[in-house]
C-alpha cells in the first residue's frame, strides 16, 4: 500500500514536469499502455480473462477512467 502511494506520487511529479510540453492525451496514452501491460501480465498469471463477464460495465469503467485521467493529468501541471 505504501509502495503504491509512492509510485502514484512519483507519477504525479513526472506529469507535473512534462505536462506543459507534452499534450495531455499523449501522457494519458503512455500511462494507459504501461498500466494495460502490467494488468495483462497479472491477469494471465492468475488465469483470468481480461474481458471479464460484464463487458458493458468494463467498457463504461474504461471510458469513465479515461475521462478521469484526462482531467487529472490536465489539472496537475496547472496547479501552482
Amino acid at each position: 500500500m505504501i509502495l503504491a502511494a509512492f509510485v502514484f506520487s512519483i507519477m504525479t511529479v513526472f506529469v507535473k514536469l512534462i505536462g506543459r510540453e507534452i499534450p495531455t492525451a499523449e501522457v494519458v496514452l503512455v500511462r494507459s499502455i504501461i498500466a494495460a501491460g502490467i494488468s495483462l501480465i497479472m491477469l494471465r498469471r492468475r488465469g483470468v480473462s481480461p474481458l471479464g463477464n460484464k463487458r458493458l460495465l468494463l467498457f463504461a469503467r474504461g471510458a469513465i477512467g479515461t475521462a478521469g485521467l484526462l482531467c487529472f493529468f490536465f489539472a496537475i501541471p496547472r496547479l501552482e
